[in-house]
């Protein structure tokens, strides 16, 4: 079975963490993308045609109403100059949104609709034409008013010309209608579709991610602390093992106090050397471990945070930039209704000054008058919903400047955990070169202690015993080792034992280092080059 590191089973974890909130953030801005989607059809399509449709209605209407004037018997020529124009000022402003409503894409019902309003369009267009033609004729022909309104009225009252209007503007009504039920219907529909889905996706995706993370992080707890603590019950065992056959060794190494006061001092220097060794080398450990920690959860959790970030805010530049722009063609839809009701209430001033023959003009003057209201209110409350749809807009974007300026600083804290490594690099040199003196120490004691150890059998066979005891240690600690580091290593055996006797102590101490270290370097047990 492969051995993995500490390191490695510890950064694995937090790697597959950070792909976990990496997927659910990607599925986040796969959703606003989608609502972008949708407002940008709203805004480049749907008002656009609504727009033009409405116009081509007004325009038709105020044919319509400047034909109804032409009947009124008290205009004056200028009156009857001022409607002709009126008419070929409408004619060319319905063209023009006719123009805009064309270059906009259509559904084949759509298209079919529109092929209905231009033919019954080319019908009323033909009866206008003649209706214009016959007031002008009659115009220049100096008729009395009253055979020429006469005339008009009989003209323009006819079933086929009103018949002709009346088809034509309830065609433009349907595909009105049609355009505001289905496309509307259709985009409401597939954002509530979307905001589901995605909430639903998220919501599984972060069950399963914290899921997951729970299991990674009891399986990581688990494979680490129970290897450790049936290690830890070995070596304890052992250690008893390794004190009883010591306290024999204490007991026949009185012999050996008189070599070994020569080595009192050199023993002392060593130890003070080692300890040394060893406060660095656990500095030094602790050092690696939060570097390495906070160097790849840094690194890689920004980078990609970062990223995402980033492509979260042109998403939001994207939605407000869309939602300015409908917010203008409402205030369009605004200033056209004011302006219908405007052209409303002349009608019925027009219709009131005609009398009689104005009656059923001033009512279709009400609802266009009513239209227009209606088209106000409509405006005004889609303007009061894209401003707040700007202002959640605005708060999300400087959410994410925040979060923005947060990485960074994560950024930031990387650069001076590189900064620590290479602290750490420099001490474990000088680790190194502490080692290199213990190393001479060792080597000259080792040849006092073999002339001093030849002196007693006793002392020979329970140091046998010993290393046999010392032996099991270092396997035990080696085992341990290599959980920690993912490598099995040699690992030096320190037993002490409590005596009234400095010497003793000192004896049993040096020669467990010859035993064991004679023929090791500082740099076979410190890896230097991981660091």
């Amino acid at each position: 079975m492969m051995k993995m590191s500490l390191n490695f089973k510890l950064i694995g974890g937090f790697l597959i963490v950070a792909l976990i909130t990496a997927v659910v953030g990607i599925i986040g801005l796969l959703g606003i993308r989608t609502s972008a989607e949708d407002i940008d059809e709203l805004g480049n399509q749907l008002i656009p045609k609504i727009i033009s449709l409405e116009i081509m209605k007004i325009k038709q209407i105020e044919i319509k109403v400047s034909m109804r004037s032409l009947m009124t018997p008290y205009a004056t020529n200028d009156d009857y100059k001022r409607q002709f124009d009126a008419i070929e000022k409408s004619r060319l402003e319905f063209a023009e949104a006719e123009k805009e409503f064309e270059a906009i894409p259509m559904s084949v019902k759509g298209a079919e609709l529109y092929s209905e309003i231009k033919r019954k369009l080319d019908i009323a267009r033909k009866l206008n034409d003649e209706f214009i033609d016959e007031a002008e004729h009659l115009l220049d022909s100096n008729y009395d008013k009253e055979v020429l309104t006469k005339e008009l009225t009989e003209k323009g009252l006819t079933g086929e010309v009103q018949e002709a209007f009346n088809a034509m503007l309830a065609s433009i009504d349907e595909l009105l209608a049609f355009t505001k039920d289905i496309y509307i219907k259709n985009i409401v529909e597939n954002a509530e579709k979307s905001s589901i889905m995605n909430v639903t996706i998220i919501t599984i995706a972060s069950i399963v991610g914290f899921m997951l993370a729970l299991i990674l992080g009891i399986i990581i707890a688990i494979s680490i602390s129970k290897p450790i603590n049936t290690i830890t019950q070995e070596l304890t065992s052992s250690s008893s093992s390794l004190e009883s056959a010591a306290g024999q060794v204490s007991a026949s190494s009185q012999e050996l106090s008189s070599g070994a006061s020569e080595l009192a001092s050199s023993v002392e220097e060593m130890t003070s050397s080692i300890e040394e060794l060893q406060s660095i080398i656990e500095s030094n450990s602790k050092n690696i471990n939060e570097g390495e920690m906070m160097m790849n959860e840094t690194m890689i959790g920004s980078k990609k945070a970062v990223d995402q970030m980033d492509l979260l805010k042109v998403s939001h530049e994207e939605i407000r930039s869309n939602s300015k722009k409908i917010e203008k063609i409402i205030k369009v839809i605004d200033d056209i209704a004011f302006q219908t009701n405007i052209l409303a209430l002349n009608a019925a001033v027009e219709a009131a000054r005609a009398g009689e023959a104005g009656r059923g003009f001033a009512v279709v003057a009400d609802q266009v008058k009513n239209l227009a209201q209606k088209s106000a209110d409509a405006a005004k409350e889609t303007s009061a919903l894209i401003e707040t749809s700007i202002t959640g807009v605005d708060k999300g974007y400087m959410l994410g400047e925040n979060v923005s300026e947060s990485l960074s600083k994560a950024v930031e804290l990387a650069s001076k955990v590189s900064v620590l490594m290479d602290e750490v690099n420099k001490a474990s040199k000088e680790q190194l070169k502490g080692a290199n003196q213990v190393t001479q120490g060792i080597t000259q004691i080792n040849t006092v202690v073999q002339q001093t150890a030849s002196s007693s059998e006793e002392t020979a066979a329970a140091g046998e015993e010993l290393l046999s005891q010392a032996d099991v240690t270092k396997t035990i600690v080696s085992r341990l080792k290599s959980i920690v580091s993912g490598k099995a290593e040699d690992i030096e055996s320190h037993t002490t034992h409590k005596t009234n006797n400095k010497h003793v102590r000192q004896i049993e101490h040096v020669k467990k280092q010859i035993q064991t270290h004679t023929i090791h370097n500082p740099e076979s047990q410190i890896p230097f080059d991981e660091f």
